[in-house]
């Protein structure tokens, strides 16, 4: 089986999202993310969304994929598929006050020794029409082939290369094994692979692995906690990979690099010291 290449340039199915406190407020407690700027609403400023509430927001153009693939893509294969990467773009923070139209395209299809990789371009803008944020989501689909390489619109960004120094800090965080579940219930975003024992093996798994969304929204908490001083609003850009998993009852850490120009590098390792989450970048403004 292989992935055809005119899967590429295929709409993804625009989504209206009208954000309330609630739901985003749960997303916060769903990645222990207790930064009042989330959770305080006797703020006179009002409260923020969680960064990475962002993904959740485009799920639904993600699954759309499968509908809007037509016979570029087996069915079966989406049975292969994980989560790749990440790359968010915000241009100004999100509110639980918020009416976003959500629309994207899949923008690029590439071979790699893993399998095919497709990403897709989403944007999300706000009643006025101004953008809110940019993402490109990457899945992996595990030992299949793309026919042949394609690309639509601007060039996917870069990862800029974040050296190989020792990082400058590390946090510790727990997994609990409760955690998946508290996440899919937050995002709505339903893959068995993280809930369900049953599919998880017999995907070849061992057992359900935590999702990678959540471990990034972990990540970034962190990130904005010590980096940004708890402010939202400094996390401009985040971009990473997705490597091995963590299973849900062991503990992560978290790594960060200081880089110059407001640049900073981070890796999440799981509890066997391997990658779960690598080339991570955040960009933070002067």
């Amino acid at each position: 089986m292989q992935i055809k290449a005119d899967i590429v340039g295929r709409p993804l199915a625009a989504q209206n999202r009208v954000l309330n406190w609630r739901d985003t407020m749960n997303f916060a407690a769903s990645v222990e993310d207790v930064n009042p700027w989330y959770l305080n609403d006797t703020r006179p400023e009002g409260i923020l969304v969680p960064p990475l509430y962002a993904f959740a927001l485009s799920w639904p153009l993600v699954t759309s994929m499968q509908s809007e693939a037509g016979d570029a893509i087996d069915p079966q294969i989406f049975m292969r598929m994980v989560h790749a990467g990440e790359h968010l773009l915000f241009k100004r923070p999100i509110t639980p006050a918020d009416n976003l139209t959500l629309s994207g395209v899949v923008a690029d299809l590439r071979n790699t020794k893993a399998g095919a990789i497709v990403t897709a371009r989403i944007e999300a803008v706000d009643s006025d029409g101004e953008a809110v944020f940019v993402e490109y989501s990457s899945a992996l689909f595990r030992k299949i082939e793309a026919e042949s390489e394609a690309h639509v619109g601007d060039p996917l960004p870069a990862f800029p290369a974040m050296g190989a120094e020792a990082p400058d800090w590390e946090q510790d965080i727990e997994i609990s094994r409760s955690a998946p579940y508290h996440y899919d219930a937050a995002t709505q975003i339903v893959f068995p692979i993280h809930t369900s024992h049953v599919f998880a093996r017999s995907v070849g798994l061992g057992g359900t692995i935590y999702q990678g969304g959540a471990l990034l929204a972990r990540a970034a908490a962190t990130i904005v906690d010590r980096e940004g001083d708890g402010k939202p609003w400094t996390l401009r850009e985040i971009a990473c990979r997705f490597g091995d998993m963590v299973i849900p009852g062991t503990p992560v850490v978290v790594q960060g690099q200081r880089i110059e120009g407001m640049r900073g590098g981070f890796t999440v390792l799981n509890d066997r010291k391997r990658p779960a989450i690598t080339g991570g970048f955040v960009l933070n403004p002067a």
